[in-house]
């Protein structure tokens, strides 16, 4: 009974949250698992933006370059899914950008294919294989962390990317849903 698009049983790719919105996209985000998948042992990964960029620095710097440079859009109706404000959203920026406190990522692969769908287009080729190997790299580092209930992850949000396992769904003998349950928060 989710009213949230993030509720998915499917695998999630590395993304961060919020990613679309450009004035206040959470520094933080906190994972807090509530129940446990009743079959998977599910995974949380995490990849350190910093880590990536020491990685592609010496084994892909072409990449590196592009990824700093080639804006990717984004499409979202409303920034998140309990916003009252529902309107279309398009963001255009490059997936890794750098200020003064170092590299910052902005990924969200859900909402960039959204972008094509909805404009009933294919995405550019040289975009498409950029982000393909973007995440070769990013899931060559990844951490895989299991998260027991109780257990938070928090993660600095500008500067990692996190993703999840595939979860399960169990029909109890009384006619209830099990599945793993979260509950995801953010500081601005």
């Amino acid at each position: 009974d989710c009213d949230y698009t993030g509720c998915s049983r499917n695998q999630l790719v590395l993304h961060n949250d919020d990613a679309i919105d450009i004035e206040r996209q959470p520094q933080f985000g906190f994972i807090q698992v509530i129940k446990e998948d009743p079959i998977f042992k599910v995974h949380n990964g995490i990849v350190l933006i910093r880590e990536l960029i020491r990685e592609l620095k010496f084994k892909d710097p072409d990449l590196l370059n592009s990824l700093l440079t080639v804006p990717v859009p984004m499409c979202s109706y409303g920034i998140n899914y309990d916003g009252e404000n529902k309107k279309r959203l398009v963001v255009k920026e490059p997936i890794l950008s750098k200020d003064s406190d170092g590299y910052k990522v902005r990924f969200d692969f859900e909402r960039i294919n959204f972008y094509y769908k909805e404009k009933n287009e294919k995405q550019p080729y040289e975009e498409s294989k950029m982000i393909f190997d973007f995440l070769q790299y990013a899931n060559g580092i990844k951490k895989a962390l299991f998260l027991e209930v109780g257990d938070i992850l928090i993660q600095n949000n500008k500067e990692t990317l996190h993703d999840r396992d595939e979860c399960s769904i169990e029909l109890g003998t009384n006619g209830k849903l099990n599945s793993r349950e979260i509950l995801v928060s953010f500081a601005r």
